[in-house]
């Protein structure tokens, strides 16, 4: 099997600074919002791997013009 390209325990502090994240924007973060979020960056993940070559990926997240925004880091 091949090695999951994200951090399970980096995926989960990601989504914890995004839920605050959006929470000060005013912006849903019900378990639902972030269980979508957590599949939409899991499959992402495996997507840039595949295509940059990447063994892992990161994310980040920053807050620009008033929105959470999670960018990834290939390493």
């Amino acid at each position: 099997p091949e090695e999951d390209p994200v951090d399970p325990t980096h995926l989960q502090q990601v989504l914890e600074q995004l839920k605050a994240a959006r929470t000060d924007c005013g912006l849903p973060a019900g378990d639902a919002d972030i269980a979508a979020i957590r599949q939409t960056l899991s499959e992402r993940a495996g997507e840039i791997a595949k295509k940059s070559g990447a063994k892992k990926v990161e994310f980040r997240v920053s807050v620009e013009d008033g929105k959470p925004k999670v960018k990834a880091v290939m390493r």
